[in-house]
């Protein structure tokens, strides 16, 4: 199921509220910021596009940031496999009495 970070925009205080008790939206940091035109902005994490639709028909101005999920699941690729730290591992080392030979000295 995606899962999008947003910014929502609402009229008043109680609009933001809302998001939690009656939208059940995951609100990011748990406070809103005032706009200069006297709207209310906070960032939100929306679980599917149907959520998104149901905020737009609530007066909720929705701005999608980025698809959460699958940036989440481009990370996951970056991240190495096996384990590094076994004894056979290429460059690492698992004591502090064995440095590496490029950082001893060579007197």
């Amino acid at each position: 199921m995606p899962r999008y970070l947003v910014t929502l925009i609402g009229r008043s205080r109680q609009d933001m509220h809302a998001l939690v008790t009656r939208h059940h939206v995951t609100v990011l940091d748990h406070g809103s910021r005032l706009l200069q035109d006297g709207r209310f902005q906070v960032k939100a994490f929306v679980e599917e596009e149907g959520q998104v639709a149901a905020l737009r028909a609530a007066g909720y101005e929705v701005v999608r940031q980025v698809d959460a999920e699958a940036l989440g699941r481009q990370c996951q690729l970056e991240v190495g496999r096996g384990d590094r730290y076994r004894a056979d591992a290429p460059n690492r080392y698992n004591t502090l009495d064995t440095p590496p030979k490029d950082t001893l000295d060579e007197a």
